[in-house]
């Protein structure tokens, strides 16, 4: 494998535009780590716990029937499971344990943001803008019950009380 691509956020919860992504970075054979931070360092704390959110990734994961791995490989879908809070700090993380290059994934709805992230210029990898997002879909909207939830976790945000009313829930 020579490159790893990170798709990072705060993925609460994941939806269909985190999976579109996802969907436009694997159909080119690509290896997919999935990787929700801790806290992002420009908005309040996220509404779920870091191990909740994760739980919710693999499960629309498996729902949309991605392939999923536990080890970084071409084609399939890794879920980070440590969190983190800055983007250089994960970068720092990956780059002990693999040599392959990086590349951090964007929807277009953030990516003028990705120079002002921390330390950035340091980092010295390589940004992706995917083009299959949708720009109108954001986690806020769904947290409020302003969007509807994925079909795969009206079961789980409901047992666990996260979030608020949802208006029902999205296409896959």
């Amino acid at each position: 494998m020579s490159e790893i691509f990170v798709y990072g956020g705060t993925l609460d919860p994941i939806h269909s535009g985190h999976i579109g992504v996802i969907r436009e970075v694997l159909s080119e054979q690509r290896a997919v780590l999935v990787a929700p931070t801790t806290q992002n360092p420009w908005k309040s704390s996220p509404a779920s716990p870091l191990a909740m959110r994760i739980e919710m990734i693999l499960i629309v994961l498996r729902h949309e029937a991605l392939p999923i791995s536990d080890q970084l490989q071409p084609g399939m879908v890794c879920v980070f499971r440590e969190g983190y809070t800055y983007a250089a700090d994960l970068v720092d993380t990956l780059r002990r344990d693999h040599d392959e290059a990086i590349t951090w994934v964007t929807g277009p709805d953030i990516a003028s943001e990705v120079p002002r992230w921390k330390d950035w210029d340091r980092l010295q990898i390589s940004h992706y803008v995917a083009k299959e997002y949708e720009n109108n879909l954001r986690g806020t909207e769904i947290r409020k019950g302003h969007k509807a939830i994925h079909p795969a976790l009206e079961e789980y945000i409901a047992k666990h009380k996260l979030y608020g009313e949802s208006p029902g829930s999205e296409a896959p």
